[in-house]
């Protein structure tokens, strides 16, 4: 295998072998970044998180983060991309990154409903959990530890002094991967779907980003509300604006009828050897779902990296390079 250089969560660079294990050991917490790999498995995951450029920005940072948890409960991994927004976006990221994996365990462990947040969003946000998530969400117990776990670090982030979690927000895709099937929970515009290894063909896309544009019933919310929504979908309270009608933090935004709760859907695992990508809007911005399976099949080395450098080619364009702007960009590749 090749040594390529990967970045771990926000700003620490290591140097790894392309899908070989980067080995941590869960059970005792010892920490590399938001890596948690259990020491015995046989998996890898090949991670790309680099930041983007603006030439009006010159000292934007990395707002992207990710975590991979193995063995989050028996025989579950845990695999998420986040895409921080907002002034303070990527410290926002660098919390939730750690404390959502450690809500997510504990809900599988045992379930326990944020009734607070509940509340909050029924009296500003016109959301009912039980109405609007979908009938058998709650009944079905991962999906509940999801949405519970969501909830729980939303709170724990707005809560909490040092984190700008009003203006500053974050997408999230999350998959819990088992033997038999894979449970994926969102928000905001970040997007897994799944490759046959083989064929390099998309099997099926596993998420939709929670926009105005794609759910009649989001907008139908936002307008409900004290949000407006403008001719590019994007959603206002005040002068504040972001993208999404579902994401973590943005406290200031539940008013406009934006929340924290993950639509969650449940795939059976494909029969065929394949693999699990899961990546910001820095990649499927530009990218079609079928260009990173293409891409991921002529690359398989290092399947990551190519695939950022192609989503990195497609925002250049033909610019130059004192007028580049590229989105941050992070991509998660798991072999299933």
């Amino acid at each position: 295998a090749h040594s390529v250089v990967i970045l771990l969560g926000i700003g620490t660079i290591i140097c790894v072998t392309a899908f070989s294990p980067v080995r941590k050991s869960f059970g005792s917490c010892r920490r590399l970044s938001n890596l948690w790999l259990n020491e015995n498995s046989g998996k890898s995951a090949d991670i790309v998180c680099i930041p983007g450029s603006d030439p009006n920005r010159p000292q934007k940072v990395n707002q992207d983060a990710y975590f991979v948890v193995e063995e989050i409960a028996d025989s579950i991994t845990c695999v998420g991309v986040m895409d921080g927004h907002g002034l303070k976006g990527h410290v926002l990221n660098e919390y939730l990154s750690k404390q959502l994996p450690l809500r997510i365990q504990e809900q599988l462990e045992k379930l326990t409903p944020n009734v607070e947040i509940e509340e909050q969003m029924q009296r500003l946000a016109k959301f009912d959990l039980d109405l609007h998530a979908d009938s058998s969400t709650m009944k079905n117990e991962k999906h509940a530890a999801l949405v519970n776990a969501f909830h729980h670090a939303h709170w724990d982030a707005i809560n909490n002094e040092k984190v700008p979690a009003g203006r500053s927000g974050s997408t999230c895709v999350v998959c819990l991967v088992e033997p038999s099937e894979i449970t994926i929970a969102h928000v905001g515009d970040s997007r897994a779907i799944l490759v046959d290894k083989e064929s390099g063909s998309v099997i099926t896309q596993l998420s939709k980003e929670t926009t105005a544009a794609n759910f009649d019933s989001e907008r139908k919310r936002i307008e409900n509300c004290e949000g407006r929504i403008d001719d590019r979908g994007n959603i206002f309270y005040g002068p504040v604006g972001i993208a999404m009608t579902r994401s973590l933090g943005n406290a200031v935004m539940m008013r406009a009828g934006v929340v924290p709760t993950p639509m969650v859907t449940t795939f059976a695992r494909p029969a065929q050897d394949s693999v699990l990508v899961l990546a910001t809007d820095g990649i499927w911005e530009v990218l079609s779902n079928e260009v990173v399976a293409n891409t991921f099949s002529e690359h398989t080395e290092n399947p990551s990296q190519a695939i950022a450098e192609a989503a990195r080619k497609k925002w250049i364009g033909d610019l130059p390079i004192i007028e580049e702007k590229i989105d941050d960009i992070t991509i998660v590749i798991l072999p299933l």
